[in-house]
């Protein structure tokens, strides 16, 4: 084990802490942090990946809150840095009210079907009926 970083092979550049090894500063003037799987990024950079993947949650992709949530878990659980924690906390709150949603639609149209919304109101939202060589989604 020892005091310096692992090295890449034949290229000299440093991956990571030895083993055993827990710092988290990549240098002495730029504080960072650790992800959930192991990167090691600068508290700048962690802010403005978790700031971006917070807001590409709002353009159809509410898949990238659970990432967010889940790469930032650290911090999510515990953190110091404010900005992570507002932004994580978010996006696993925007997640379950996405997920909430997606499971009472499902729910209504795979077990309730016409009985519940109306005919007229099922065959107009029915997927099943869509014309998709029309809108030219089949060749």
């Amino acid at each position: 084990m020892g005091d310096r970083p692992q090295e890449l092979a034949g290229r000299g550049q440093p991956v990571g802490p030895a083993l055993g090894e827990t710092s988290l500063r990549v240098t002495d003037a730029q504080p960072c942090l650790e992800t959930v799987d192991g990167d090691v990024l600068p508290v700048a950079e962690a802010r403005r990946v978790c700031r971006r993947m917070f807001y590409s949650g709002f353009f159809l992709l509410p898949w990238m809150w659970c990432v967010n949530v889940w790469l930032f878990w650290p911090d999510f659980r515990h953190g110091d840095d404010v900005v992570l924690v507002k932004y994580t906390r978010r996006s696993a709150a925007c997640f379950a009210a996405a997920s909430a949603g997606l499971a009472a639609w499902l729910l209504t149209f795979s077990l309730g079907g016409p009985g519940v919304v109306g005919q007229d109101v099922y065959a107009q939202l029915n997927m099943a009926g869509w014309d998709l060589q029309s809108l030219g989604l089949i060749f």
